[in-house]
């Protein structure tokens, strides 16, 4: 790839040759060192070959010598395509003024984003961005200085105790992070921990509360687990209800039935790819690139859109930029083991998540698997450890 496009800017010619001795020719000029590429014998008995312009001028003795002819030059290359450009000077003009513009419209800020505030209201930031010069139309090079612009955004901004600046492309993005207030502890009703789900308590670790339960113990669905008790029921007056705070972890067992087809239709993607670019004013869309017809009946489609704005304002014009993926549809067959192999993984998956963070499968069985109706059916057993708590407010009085 790269030799090719190391010819293509250095420009070659394809040469037609014609003549008893074109081999010798041929031989002989290689010889001399000269590189010739994509040789090939036409049907009407001429011979086709490439060579760098550089060398060209090197064939004349050797075209002398064999009495070979060229009929026919074919230029390649950037050299000949600068050549045609400067000789059409309206349109060099235009794509040198296209150059400048595209170079102008990438060298300043389209739009400002701000991301990260809850209390401080965005348009305080977006007002005091612009005041120290960050805003739309303004040129990237003036805010070379991100440090100091950074610094200065902190400053008039009191309630922000950290200030980020980063430009991507057209956009620059203000990263605000808030000042955390002191805050009165919150007060929590009391509470006891009971569970969730029947098990077998496997490991405790109570930060507050009673705890009612010891490891290897079973315990049923809502059965107490950490009272919010704290204090002697013996004792008048001096049990006190607190919120139970803490974790216990069980062996929860669970059956499952997972069906897994043997064929099922994906897509290929072939890596075709197409790109369209819509110009947006309001409600309408205009195409201005990416026109002709597809070779593929199914494509993925993403969308991107960009608005332009001004100061904090969306304006209602921007543009859209449509990929479309092609691929063919694809039946895709599956052996049994393969089948029950995605089956158990994907039921591992879903399983871990419904358990819950931390959880972990302790056990894992096949009771039954068959196939049915071209499709693979397992039933399977699973011991889980996960966490069993669950609040349950106190609502009488301990020592009532």
């Amino acid at each position: 790839m790269g030799n090719r496009i190391g010819r293509w800017f250095l420009g070659y010619l394809i040469l037609h040759l014609s003549g008893k001795y074109v081999e010798r020719f041929i031989n002989d000029v290689i010889r001399d060192g000269v590189e010739l590429w994509d040789i090939r014998l036409l049907p009407n008995h001429f011979f086709q070959l490439r060579i760098g312009i550089h060398d060209f001028f090197r064939l004349k003795p050797h075209l002398r010598k064999t009495k070979t002819r060229i009929h026919g030059i074919r230029r390649i290359g950037f050299p000949f395509m600068l050549r045609k450009m400067l000789k059409r000077k309206g349109f060099l003009f235009g794509f040198f003024l296209f150059i400048v513009m595209m170079y102008m419209l990438t060298s300043v800020v389209w739009r400002v984003e701000v991301f990260g505030t809850e209390r401080i209201p965005k348009d305080e930031v977006y007002h005091y961005a612009e005041k120290i010069g960050i805003k739309p139309w303004t040129f990237k090079w003036k805010l070379s200085n991100l440090g100091g612009l950074e610094k200065q955004l902190k400053e008039g901004i009191p309630e922000a105790a950290w200030v980020g600046l980063r430009i991507e492309g057209v956009v620059v993005k203000i990263t605000v992070v808030e000042k955390v207030k002191a805050e009165e502890n919150l007060l929590v009703n009391p509470r006891h921990l009971v569970a969730k789900k029947s098990a077998v308590i496997t490991d405790m670790l109570v930060e507050k509360g009673n705890p009612v339960v010891t490891r290897n113990q079973f315990v049923h669905k809502g059965e107490l687990l950490v009272s919010g008790f704290l204090g002697s029921s013996g004792e008048e007056g001096k049990q006190k209800a607190v919120s139970a705070k803490g974790s216990v972890w069980g062996e929860v067992w669970y059956d499952s039935t997972i069906t897994i087809p043997l064929t099922q239709e994906v897509p290929l993607y072939t890596g075709e790819r197409k790109k369209s670019y819509f110009l947006v004013v309001g409600d309408l869309w205009i195409k201005v690139w990416g026109f002709g017809k597809e070779t593929e009946k199914s494509y993925d489609i993403e969308e991107s859109r960009h608005h332009l704005y001004f100061r904090s304002k969306k304006l209602p014009f921007g543009w859209e930029v449509e990929e479309k993926r092609a691929y063919k549809p694809t039946l895709l067959k599956r052996t049994k083991e393969e089948a029950i192999r995605l089956g158990l993984q994907l039921a591992r998956k879903d399983l871990l998540i419904k358990a819950g963070e931390g959880s972990k499968i302790k056990e894992e069985k096949v009771l039954q698997q068959w196939v049915e109706h071209d499709k693979v059916y397992l039933k399977v057993h699973y011991a889980v450890i996960e966490n069993i708590v669950e609040e349950q407010p106190i609502t009488a009085n301990p020592n009532s």
